[in-house]
């Protein structure tokens, strides 16, 4: 802690009355940006030698967000109609607004087209109880809208929601987003970040089930130019609950995902696959803690990275069973394929367990193309460069596969065949 850095440094104490007045029509939420902006002043800037902030620039990124929060510009958006014509629900996050075309289904709702202000104030003031960390604070500080996604009991939504966040160059945004479902309730969120230049996206994510539910979650992020993504996700999980999260990130200046897990229930569980693939000078990186807290909860996570040319990775996964979680199942597992000399992974999974009824792995591997597979495919006819992009393919396949919706399946697999330029 000695050697670290204060935020206020990078900061301006003189705009704190900027900071904490931006929202003119829900003035009650200055409060929240006030509070989060002081708190920030404090804060300590987490060192690059913290395994868990390795190779991460959150100092650039953090004086880019206040840099670009004092030039955020307003520029108009026009609906693409082409885009809606499936049945998909479409939320798009712009100028610190949630839009929408036509009228939003009853259990969706946001904060700047809601009366109910009590409702959405109470999810923010239990969301910056729980999440106390830098990445939520500088989400407040500009925080202007929400969106609430909250079922019934019972309710099963088959139609996709998908959630674009659009960045404009220039910009500071950060999209909240509140996920709750009932008992025996089920959904699925896509939520794209579509690629931007010069910005910074800081995301927060709260999510809780409730008994007997399931959430699928898609995250697309694509290759941010000279922009910084930050996001936090905190998922409680109820008894007998299930959330299956994919993500596929291309990478940022500073590209980081914090996802934080309380398997809260007896027989809760979570699934987590995901590839990062940042290339040029690029970084990804993925911090994952979860709290085993109940009987027979399960965890399985497997996270692939695909690196190229000067780019960098990180994965830090802590895995923690309690003492009172017998019969537990927790896997973790992050494989790394490096295609340059230059491209850089730190990987440090952790588990730490105190009870003895438990079934618990981890691994973690790193290395090149195999020259011998490359050598074995070019015998039987194939060029060298085709060889490479079979084998970096067939490794992104193990992951993309395990996606059971065929639409998103494709989505994520075109995504990655562009963003790895294999054709």
């Amino acid at each position: 802690m000695a050697n670290e850095r204060i935020i206020k440094e990078l900061m301006n104490p003189n705009d704190l009355d900027s900071f904490s007045s931006i929202n003119q029509e829900n003035t009650w939420l200055n409060g929240y940006n006030k509070e989060s902006y002081l708190k920030l002043l404090e804060r300590p800037i987490p060192s690059n030698k913290n395994e868990e902030w390795r190779y991460t620039k959150i100092s650039e990124a953090v004086n880019q967000f206040f840099l670009k929060a004092k030039e955020n510009k307003t520029l108009p958006y026009e609906f693409n109609d082409d885009e809606s014509i499936d049945d998909d629900i479409r939320i798009y996050f712009y100028n610190g607004t949630y839009c929408h075309q036509g009228e939003l289904p009853s259990y969706i709702n946001t904060l700047k087209i809601s009366q109910d202000h009590p409702y959405f104030e109470s999810k923010i003031y239990d969301g910056n109880k729980s999440n106390d960390s830098l990445i939520n604070d500088l989400n407040t500080v500009l925080l202007t809208d929400m969106l609430s996604i909250e079922t019934k009991s019972n309710q099963k939504i088959d139609k996709m929601i998908r959630i674009i966040n659009l960045s404009h160059k220039d910009s500071a945004l950060c999209p909240r987003i509140s996920v709750k479902l009932a008992k025996n309730s089920s959904i699925k969120i896509f939520e794209h970040h579509q690629s931007s230049e010069s910005s910074v996206l800081n995301t927060n994510i709260d999510i809780h089930l409730e008994e007997n539910s399931t959430l699928d979650y898609f995250r697309l992020i694509e290759k941010q130019i000279q922009s910084h993504d930050l996001s936090s996700q905190k998922i409680n999980i109820g008894e007998n609950s299930r959330v299956n999260l994919f993500c596929l990130d291309s990478g940022a200046d500073t590209s980081r995902s914090n996802i934080d897990v309380e398997l809260d229930g007896d027989n809760s569980a979570i699934t987590i696959n995901a590839l990062f693939t940042p290339s040029e000078a690029l970084h990804s990186g993925n911090q994952l803690k979860i709290n085993h807290n109940a009987k027979g909860t399960k965890s399985s996570l497997d996270f692939r990275g695909i690196l190229d040319d000067s780019s960098a990775g990180v994965f830090f996964g802590k895995v923690k069973v309690h003492k009172n979680s017998s019969q537990t199942t927790a896997n973790m597992s992050n494989q790394n394929l490096l295609l340059s000399d230059y491209a850089k992974i730190s990987t440090k999974p952790i588990l730490e367990i105190y009870n003895d009824d438990v079934e618990c792995s981890h691994s973690a591997t790193s290395g090149n193309l195999d020259d011998e597979k490359i050598f074995y495919i070019k015998s039987r006819g194939i060029d060298e460069e085709s060889a490479k992009k079979f084998l970096v393919q067939s490794f992104a396949a193990k992951i993309i596969n395990k996606i059971t919706h065929v639409n998103m399946r494709e989505t994520f697999n075109n995504h990655l065949l562009k963003s790895l330029k294999i054709n």
